[in-house]
């Protein structure tokens, strides 16, 4: 089995999971690819890769925002709080909890393709 995942998908609850199927099925062998989210569903799309975990900030009550590639099924596999860091003289950095409507205008890193293509 081949599973593409984006470096922040692959955590600590898929990491585990994936080891525990290895374990229950001995004859399964499992691949694990590294690559940007992107790039995982369009190797899933094209069936290079049998399942695929993206990650993404989402609001609790929205989906997951994903790219219109093709027909696909998704499923939410976890969630975990996201923590944002900001600078002592960031105008939100005094807060204890910010929304992510507070983050709109913010600037941010984006570093969705940082692991190497396999």
């Amino acid at each position: 089995m081949t599973v593409a995942c984006s470096p922040a998908a692959l955590g600590a609850t898929v990491a585990r999971s994936l080891a525990d199927l290895r374990a229950a099925t001995h004859s399964l062998d499992v691949e694990v690819r590294l690559m940007g989210r992107d790039v995982v569903l369009a190797e899933v799309l094209a069936r290079r890769a049998d399942l695929g975990f993206v990650d993404g900030a989402a609001a609790p009550s929205d989906p997951l925002p994903m790219p219109d590639l093709g027909p696909m099924t998704t499923l939410a596999a976890a969630e975990e709080t996201l923590a944002v860091l900001f600078p002592r003289d960031h105008p939100l950095a005094e807060r204890r909890a910010v929304r992510l409507s507070d983050l709109a205008q913010s600037q941010w890193i984006d570093a969705s393709d940082t692991a190497p293509n396999s």
